[in-house]
C-alpha cells in the first residue's frame, strides 16, 4: 500500500435474521458490513489529481470484500453487494468519492473469486461526524432487477470518521429480504436471472 495512506481502525457488523413477524425463515439471512478508516494525506490542500486515492481505494475494497466473504461463510454464499463512504468535515468530498469509486468497486469484484458480479454496485456517501449512521443499499450482484434482493442495512463505526478521515464500507448479504412478495411472473429472481447485462 502507498506509504502516505494508512488504516487507523477496522470494524465489522454481522446481522443475522432468523424470524420475521413471527415467521421462521427456511434459512437465516446474513448481512455483513466491513469497514476501514483511512487517512486523508492531502490535508486541506486542493488535490486536482485524485487517481492516487482512487487506486488505494481498490486495495481497501478488495481487502474489505474478502474479509466480508469470510464472515458470511464464503464467496459462493454472496448474493447482494453494496458500498458506501463517510468522510469528516475537513475532507473534500471528491476525495471521498474517488476513494470508493470506481477502483473500490473493482476491488470488491476481484475478491468475489468465481462470481462475475455483472451488476453495478449501488452506493451512497455522506459527510458526517464520528459515529454517523448510514443506510447502505444492497442489490443483487448479477442483476439489479432481482426485486427479492432490494434491501439495505444501517452501519456505523464508533469513533469514526474523525474530521480528517474517510470511512470506507463494503456490504454483502447471502439473501434478500425475508419473504419477498413484490415479484411479477416476468420478474427475475435469484434462481432465474439471466445475468447478461447486469439488469436481468
Amino acid at each position: 500500500m502507498p506509504e502516505k495512506f494508512s488504516i487507523r481502525k477496522k470494524g465489522a457488523i454481522i446481522d443475522v435474521i432468523e424470524t420475521h413477524f413471527g415467521k421462521k425463515l427456511d434459512r437465516p439471512i446474513t448481512r455483513v458490513a466491513t469497514m476501514a478508516v483511512i487517512n486523508n494525506p492531502y490535508g486541506d490542500e486542493w488535490q486536482e489529481d485524485v487517481s492516487e486515492i482512487d487506486k488505494y481505494g481498490g486495495i481497501v475494497g478488495e481487502m474489505l470484500a474478502g474479509w466480508g466473504a469470510q464472515l458470511i461463510g464464503g464467496v459462493e454464499r454472496v448474493q447482494s453487494l453494496g458500498k458506501a463512504a463517510i468522510c469528516g468535515e475537513n475532507v473534500e468530498t471528491e476525495l471521498m468519492v474517488a476513494a470508493f469509486h470506481p477502483e473500490f468497486g473493482q476491488g470488491i469484484r476481484r475478491a468475489m473469486k468465481g462470481l462475475t458480479c455483472k451488476a453495478m454496485i449501488i452506493a451512497t456517501h455522506a459527510v458526517g461526524p464520528m459515529g454517523h449512521m448510514l443506510t447502505i443499499p444492497l442489490y443483487h450482484r448479477e442483476a439489479l432487477r432481482v426485486r427479492d434482493n432490494f434491501d439495505a442495512m444501517e452501519v456505523r463505526l464508533e469513533g469514526a470518521p474523525k474530521a480528517d478521515e474517510i470511512l470506507l464500507i463494503c456490504a454483502l448479504a447471502d439473501g434478500g429480504r425475508p419473504f419477498p412478495r413484490i415479484n411479477t411472473p416476468t420478474t427475475p429472481t435469484h434462481t432465474t436471472f439471466k445475468g447478461q447485462d447486469g439488469l436481468i
